[in-house]
């Protein structure tokens, strides 16, 4: 019995520092990202800061894209629909 507590505590102990090292391995940029984009001011003065992080976001999500011949057309379509509904 005593065995199977200290394995209990073992596994719980081992989840929490898997969720540790998941929460500090988060892309702080992203973060930023997502509360930019889910803000409701509009970002007129940082147009440059959300395309730079939409740019970062895609390579992110699609390794290799930057590469690609649809990278700026998706870059566009993506800051164009974000202009239109929030500036």
């Amino acid at each position: 019995m005593q065995r199977n507590l200290k394995q209990q505590q073992l596994q719980q102990e081992n989840q929490r520092a898997q969720l540790l090292n998941y929460v500090q391995g988060q892309d702080k940029t992203s973060a930023d990202y997502m509360s930019m984009l889910t803000s409701t001011s509009p970002v007129k003065s940082s147009s440059s800061k959300l395309e730079s992080m939409v740019r970062a976001q895609l390579r992110k999500e699609f390794p290799g894209i930057e590469s690609k011949a649809s990278y700026e057309l998706l870059v566009s379509a993506v800051m164009h629909n974000y202009q239109k509904k929030y500036m």
